[in-house]
């Protein structure tokens, strides 16, 4: 199959830059683009507020226009860990990043994490399709505990299709935008927090050209490929990422 891609928003909560929300909200709508979002449950990270430079809006209005985008325009929710605070450096199963509101944590705990901040998207109206660890740190506590409370699939994961591992679905997240692929299912990250006016220019050039091959989260649960591509996959991302740290490393020395 041609390469097909999902769009995911991170770090949606109350507190963020809710113009560029706006903005690629509408975008999304006039195109009819279905992303997953990633919506934090109780937002605590200062980092996060200090980015939407006084753009944040009101929770009321927030928590009833998430239900509107998923009751009406079909967008998709991950639960996007419960305050986004992260507590240690442990960078988890996939060693994207050296931090973590999970990963290095105890099963009790994060398994309390979880069933709180189910309980308070589900308190919204808010149905939950996936978990999406902030940061992309998650170990086998996580999954273990994210079964437990009957979410049974992770956005993230290094591989050319979707996987089932433990008995959990992964649908593959490895890259921030678009790029040419001749097969594969990708989720594209966006953190609009910082976004300028280009790059949501730039992402409404890309769907005026490239929108057929954008899908919903939903649509991926059922694509299956070959395991050789996704070992292929993996050991390219890992590999490349090994050599963008070593280059990081001599251009600062």
């Amino acid at each position: 199959m041609a390469a097909k891609f999902i769009f995911r928003l991170d770090d949606i909560c109350s507190d963020m830059n809710y113009k560029n929300f706006q903005r690629i909200r509408d975008i999304f709508i006039k195109y009819n683009i279905k992303p997953i979002i990633g919506v934090i449950p109780d937002c605590k990270d200062e980092l996060l507020k200090k980015q939407a430079q006084g753009n944040s809006i009101e929770a009321d209005r927030f928590w009833k226009e998430i239900k509107e985008l998923q009751d009406i325009n079909g967008w998709e929710i991950a639960l996007h860990g419960y305050d986004h605070v992260y507590i240690n450096k442990n960078s988890g199963i996939f060693k994207t990043n050296n931090r973590a509101e999970f990963a290095g944590l105890s099963y009790e705990l994060q398994e309390e994490k979880i069933k709180k901040g189910k309980m308070i998207l589900e308190s919204k109206g808010l149905e939950i399709k996936a978990f999406m660890a902030p940061s992309h740190s998650l170990d086998w506590n996580t999954i273990k505990a994210l079964k437990q409370n009957e979410i049974y699939t992770v956005t993230d994961g290094i591989s050319a299709f979707p996987y089932v591992k433990n008995d959990m679905l992964f649908i593959p997240q490895i890259s921030s935008w678009p790029k040419k692929r001749m097969f594969g299912v990708d989720t594209i990250c966006f953190h609009i927090n910082c976004w300028t006016d280009k790059m949501f220019i730039d992402l409404e050039n890309y769907l005026q050209h490239h929108k057929p091959k954008v899908i919903a989260f939903s649509e991926a649960k059922n694509i299956k490929g070959s395991m050789l591509l996704n070992v292929v996959v993996f050991v390219k991302v890992k590999v490349r990422r090994v050599l963008s740290f070593v280059k990081h490393k001599i251009l600062k020395k």
